[in-house]
C-alpha cells in the first residue's frame, strides 16, 4: 500500500524515479564512460565530420563557379578554346573533391563506430563490474531483466529442440 502525507507532513523521499515518469537524460550523458584514450578517435571523428560538412559548400562553390563559365560562353564572353579548358579544369576540382568526400565518408563514419565502441566497451565493463560487486540475494530479488527471462529461454529452448516440428523435419529429410 502506497504511503501517503498527511497534512503539513514532509512527504515521503524518492530515491529513484516514480513509476511512470520518464528519466530525461542530457548530452553529457553520452559521454559518461568517456575515458583519455576514447579522446584522439572522437577528436579526429569531429574534425573530420567538420571537414566532411564543409564539402557541400565547397561543391556548390565549384559548381557555380562553372556555371558562370557557361553563361560568360553563352554571352560570347569566352572563347570555345578558354571554355574548354576552364570546363575541364573545373571537372578536375569535381572529381578531386568527390575523391575526398569519397576518403571524408569512410574516415568519419569509421571513427564515430570505433568511439562508438570503446563506449560500449567501457559501458559493458562497468556494468560487469557493477554486477560483481552485487550480492546473491539482489540476484534473487530482481524481477525483471535477464534473470526473470532466463527460465524463458530454457524453457523456449527445450520446447524448439524437443518439439514434432524439428522431428518431422530431420525425418523428412
Amino acid at each position: 500500500m502506497p504511503q501517503t502525507s498527511r497534512p503539513g507532513e514532509q512527504p515521503p523521499a524518492v530515491s529513484g524515479p516514480v513509476e511512470g515518469q520518464r528519466l530525461r537524460a542530457g548530452w553529457a550523458s553520452l559521454f559518461r564512460f568517456t575515458s583519455k584514450r576514447h579522446i584522439a578517435p572522437l577528436t579526429l571523428a569531429l574534425a573530420f565530420s567538420i571537414a566532411r560538412g564543409l564539402a557541400v559548400p565547397l561543391l556548390a562553390w565549384i559548381l557555380g563557379s562553372l556555371f558562370n563559365v557557361f553563361s560568360s560562353f553563352g554571352s560570347h564572353s569566352i572563347s570555345a578554346g578558354q571554355l574548354l579548358s576552364t570546363t575541364s579544369l573545373e571537372c578536375t576540382y569535381i572529381l578531386a573533391l568527390g575523391s575526398g568526400v569519397w576518403f571524408l565518408d569512410w574516415a568519419y563514419f569509421s571513427l564515430w563506430v570505433i568511439f562508438g565502441e570503446l563506449q560500449a566497451k567501457n559501458a559493458r565493463r562497468w556494468a560487469f563490474e557493477e554486477l560483481l560487486h552485487k550480492e546473491m540475494r539482489w540476484f534473487d530479488g530482481v524481477t525483471d531483466g535477464l534473470p526473470a527471462v532466463l527460465p524463458r529461454i530454457q524453457a523456449y529452448v527445450y520446447t524448439a529442440t524437443r518439439s514434432e516440428f524439428w522431428k518431422s523435419t530431420i525425418n523428412g529429410l
